[in-house]
Formats: structure tokens, sequence, C-alpha cells
């Protein structure tokens, strides 16, 4: 990506810039929890819950398992790990706590799409699914603002020539990663989605909350009873709905969803509430690290896209491919290195995680001087 701030491929680099960031980092101010629907372990978290931190290197990567640490005991501590090590090992704080993966889910639901869709829907996923950055998780005005926008204004506002062009911005906010699920929906049930995605984290088909527990079932119900705006996204993507508006004269009619759309909210709130480590993320990164065709499309989306309206700062400032949620979790994979996951509550006003990001700024800024101090 043009202007995105470039890095070392040493994984010993990264391993020591990542320990050296964990172990110096200090608790930042401001931020709250996401409280926008009254989802249990959302809602309700922690804003004061200890950082959850996670690194997998793609070494440790063994026909999609993981190496992760001495059976029941889990992975070293990274305060237990030598950072002079020349062989990175994965370490990690709290491998059991889990949360909501929220956001983060969605490279995940989009690397499944790339692998496992044919040719007609892969092309079909290429033309509704651009990949513009800087866009809001929720990607669409309300209809009230529809309504009122003085004539050609829609010109300057991407969520809403995205709405007249029936396309989305990019598959990591909430209106693409609906069009991906729906396609996904056409060939997969949703609990087939969510293993592939889990499998994508562990390797193994569980997680650390339990072989059985793909999603939060608690969470689900709760997240797909506040699901109306996903609902009227869904229905200004569909061509067919958009002209009957369009014919009436009245930009909310033709708003109704169709079984379709119907099958991608609920896949989408379930997917919302995929239940994940720091440690699962970390992995699923670290698979995303590799050179491969489908590794390298989905983190060049991520650095591109993954971080809401500030993805475009993040990319130039810190050049980490990642992905945020409201839940407070940040996860980056790290081509040729490896993959890390930050996670604690507290979200700034974008929906990104305020601990995630220092702690990742603060790698890559280690990082960087400790590729220049080598060059000397």
């Amino acid at each position: 990506m043009a202007g995105a701030r470039q890095h070392t491929s040493s994984p010993a680099i990264w391993y020591r810039a990542l320990l050296q960031a964990h172990r110096h980092h200090q608790s930042v101010p401001g931020g709250d929890i996401y409280t926008d629907q009254n989802v249990v372990g959302l809602s309700d978290a922690d804003p004061d819950q200890p950082l959850a931190f996670a690194f997998v290197p793609c070494t440790a990567l063994v026909a999609r398992g993981s190496s992760s640490g001495d059976g029941a005991k889990g992975p070293p501590t990274p305060d237990a790990v030598d950072p002079e090590s020349a062989v990175p090992i994965v370490f990690a704080t709290d491998p059991l706590v889990t949360f909501l993966a929220q956001s983060a889910f969605k490279p995940l639901s989009f690397a499944m799409a790339l692998e496992r869709l044919d040719k007609e829907r892969q092309a079909e996923l290429s033309a509704r699914v651009r990949d513009e950055p800087n866009i809001g998780y929720a990607s669409m005005p309300d209809e009230g603002w529809l309504r009122v926008m003085p004539q050609g204004a829609e010109a300057l506002t991407p969520e809403v020539a995205a709405w007249r062009s029936s396309t989305a911005p990019n598959p990591l906010v909430n209106s693409g990663a609906l069009v991906v699920l729906e396609l996904l929906s056409r060939e997969f049930s949703v609990d087939e989605v969510g293993a592939w995605c889990r499998r994508a984290g562990c390797g193994t088909g569980g997680t650390v909350a339990g072989p059985g527990r793909v999603f939060d079932e608690e969470a689900v119900v709760a997240t797909l009873a506040d699901s109306a705006r996903n609902r009227r996204i869904c229905s200004r993507l569909s061509a067919e709905q958009r002209a009957e508006a369009s014919e009436s004269g009245d930009l909310n009619e033709g708003m109704e969803t169709c079984p379709q759309h119907e099958a991608a909210v609920r896949y989408y709130a379930a997917m919302d509430c995929l239940r994940v480590s720091a440690l699962d993320l970390a992995t699923a990164a670290a698979h995303l690290a590799s050179k491969d065709a489908i590794p390298a499309e989905v983190r060049r989306v991520m650095l591109r896209c993954g971080m809401y309206e500030e993805s475009t700062s993040w990319a130039a400032e810190v050049g980490l491919a990642a992905k945020s949620g409201v839940s407070g979790v940040v996860w980056a994979a790290i081509e040729g290195v490896g993959g890390v996951c930050v996670h604690q509550p507290r979200i700034d006003k974008r929906g990104n995680g305020e601990e995630a990001m220092a702690l990742l700024r603060a790698a890559a800024d280690i990082a960087s001087e400790l590729a220049n101090a080598d060059a000397l």
C-alpha cells in the first residue's frame, strides 16, 4: 500500500520488539467499553480488565496447528521468555480468557470466502465489495440524512455512493461483511462458517473456550434482537429494492429484507459473538502472515481498511495489517514473522481498542529502532 510504513521482516527483531513493548507498556487514559448494544460480555465488560496479549510466530504453525506451550500449562507469559532468543516462540498472557470477536471476525470470513467460494461467487464478491479505506463500522447513513441531503451531495459521500451503486466500501465494515456472509450462506451453514474461522485460529477445531463452544449463544440472541441497522444496510445493498425505492420517490420504501438478507444478518450476529482468546486470534494472524496469495490479499485489505476511519493514518504511522473490534481487540499479521493480538475492553470513539493500539504502536517503533541499530 502506497504511503504505508515499511518494516523489517526479521522474526527475531519483531520478537524482541513485542516483548519490550509489552514489558514497558503502561495503561493509557481514556476510552470506554462499547455500550451501543446491550450484549452480555460486551456492554457489561470490565473497563479495568487486565490486558491480554499473545504472539505466535509462523515457525510455530505445523499442519494448520500451533505450538502453544506445555500442554495444559499453555504458552509462557512474555515475562517468562528470553527476549534475546534467536528462535521466537509462542507466548501469551491469560490464554484462557476469552471475549467476543465482534468485527475482528471479518478478515477470517473474508479469507474463507476467498478460499471456499466458487469462481462465480468470487466474481460476485469482487463486483459487490470494494476496498475503500477510512469507513466507519456502520458504513451507511440513516434514512433521515438521505432524505434531506442536497442534490448531488451523495457524490461526496462514500457511504451513499455505495448505496447508489449497490456495492459495499470494503469487506471489513458491516456492509461488506454482510455481503461476504450472504455469499457464504448460499453454500455453508453458520456453524460451518464459525468452525472454519475458529480452525483458522487454532488449527484443531477447538478454542480455549472449549471444543464445542463456537458462539456465545446468549450474546447471539441479544445481538440478533438489535440488528435493525444491519437489515437496513442489506436492503440498501439490494439493486432490486433500491430501484423500487427510486421509482416510488421514497428512499424509505423497499427496505424489507429478503431471505438472503436475513441469512446474512443472522450469520453476522453469530460471527460477532464468536468467542475467542488473544491466543486464538494471534494464531489466525500467524496463518495470514504467510506469503501465499490468499493471506497476502487479506493482509492487503487489513492494512488498507482494518481500523475504520483511522485506517490510512494507521497504515502510515504503524504499518501493520490489523483489524480491530469494539470488544477492544486488535490483531495483526506481520508477513513472514507471525501474528499478534492484544485485547483490553476500552475503545476510542472510532471503535478501536485504546490499549491495544498503544501497545502495537510502541512495538512498531521499537522494531524500527532495533532494525536501524542492527543496520549500523
